[in-house]
């Protein structure tokens, strides 16, 4: 039997003196009180905070994280609390964690009103693009299209470099397309300390739910397709994006995956024709990267991207922002490294590659790949059986 218990409680709302709002819980946790807490900017003055749904799902893979029955004594709506022990077992599901944790919010709150407004997150990646495109650009539906863009601190961007050049490029595309922009701070990765792609749409979307006085919908942009959504052990969230997002949805705020029926490649090749597109993509994960351009051009994502748009022929449109230099010096080594790939969108670019005559047959790239494996290894055994003095040599 699980003894353990974890109870979420003292919600807390306040305005800052810069303007900012700021919401608050207490976890008591094994003796212990532990405040997790989000700052939002650019609410309207008039606009408030209006509820805690926003710290039910980290919160709750705190919980599975300790293996805790968890208690929220805040104001959870009624349907958070009803789709909690769904919510816990695909969370815990895909965590390899308890999918059967006991769940409780003895007091829910009802909501009697949706905002009309749509918001999304924007981080200038493909993903980010595309749904600015699907989802304001080409869009004329009432309470559907885009109000606001969004940029949240929640374990994304570890560098402060990255923060800032994320926030500045969204706030210049908001002023473009006259949205309005929200940006959201939390101490969630302190609290949390769990990784990031394990976690992250369990962590983007409990920011919407701070927002649904200006939102009643909320677009989260996939990963993946339809065709690879499922709940089971993964090292990404996000395949289970198309069955966590209902659940996470309120009668305050929809929120819905946007681009679940396009691959990478296809939303890759569906920006192309955004004014400007190739000065502003911005895709790279290495938070180290001190270069002048916005991409590293070596990282994953950043040869991943580029292989694709090298494919698609358009690579050279890109040039202002990706090293291409530092690309061609690492696009061999990539191509063998995604040759034997599982992953749904590194087996695409290398289809797509293959097709358009960048790569030889799978089996060619899997054995170079090998070999230079092996040798590697080999380096490494022969260094440790070494004296520790010439192990440098």
């Amino acid at each position: 039997m699980n003894e353990k218990l974890m109870i979420i409680k003292e919600f807390r709302t306040r305005k800052n003196e810069d303007g900012t709002r700021r919401a608050s819980c207490l976890i008591q946790n094994d003796g212990h009180d532990t405040e997790i807490w989000f700052e939002v900017s650019g609410l309207p003055q008039n606009k408030e905070i209006e509820s805690a749904d926003a710290f039910f799902a980290p919160c709750l893979l705190l919980a599975l994280k300790f293996n805790s029955q968890v208690v929220f004594e805040v104001p959870i709506s009624k349907c958070m609390a009803y789709q909690a022990a769904d919510l816990a077992y695909v969370f815990g599901t895909q965590l390899g964690l308890n999918r059967r944790l006991k769940v409780e919010a003895p007091h829910p709150i009802a909501v009697h009103r949706r905002a009309n407004g749509a918001i999304t997150g924007f981080s200038a990646g493909v993903d980010s693009w595309f749904s600015l495109k699907q989802n304001f650009i080409e869009c004329n539906l009432p309470g559907k299209k885009l109000t606001h863009l969004l940029v949240n601190d929640v374990g994304a961007n570890s560098g402060k470099k990255k923060k800032q050049q994320v926030l500045r490029q969204a706030h210049v595309i908001a002023k473009e397309f006259k949205l309005g922009m929200i940006s959201v701070n939390s101490n969630m990765s302190e609290v949390l300390q769990m990784d990031f792609q394990k976690t992250h749409t369990a962590r983007n979307t409990s920011v919407a739910h701070l927002l649904t006085s200006i939102s009643g919908m909320f677009y989260y942009s996939s990963t993946d397709t339809y065709d690879d959504s499922g709940v089971f052990p993964t090292y990404d969230m996000a395949y289970a994006d198309t069955i966590i997002l209902p659940l996470l949805s309120t009668d305050a705020i929809t929120l819905r995956s946007t681009g679940s029926a396009y691959s990478r490649a296809e939303k890759t090749r569906e920006i192309l024709d955004i004014p400007q597109i190739g000065e502003r993509l911005d895709v790279c994960v290495h938070h180290g990267h001190a270069g002048t351009k916005i991409n590293c051009g070596v990282c994953w994502k950043c040869c991943r991207t580029e292989l694709t748009l090298e494919a698609f022929g358009a690579l050279d449109k890109f040039e202002p922002v990706f090293d291409l230099e530092a690309y061609g010096r690492r696009r061999s080594r990539y191509i063998q490294e995604i040759s034997a790939s599982r992953k749904p969108t590194e087996r695409e670019a290398f289809d797509l590659a293959r097709q358009a005559g960048l790569a030889g047959p799978a089996l060619f790239h899997q054995a170079q790949w090998t070999g230079i494996r092996a040798v590697r290894r080999l380096k490494s055994v022969v260094k440790s059986a070494l004296p520790r003095g010439q192990q440098r040599r």
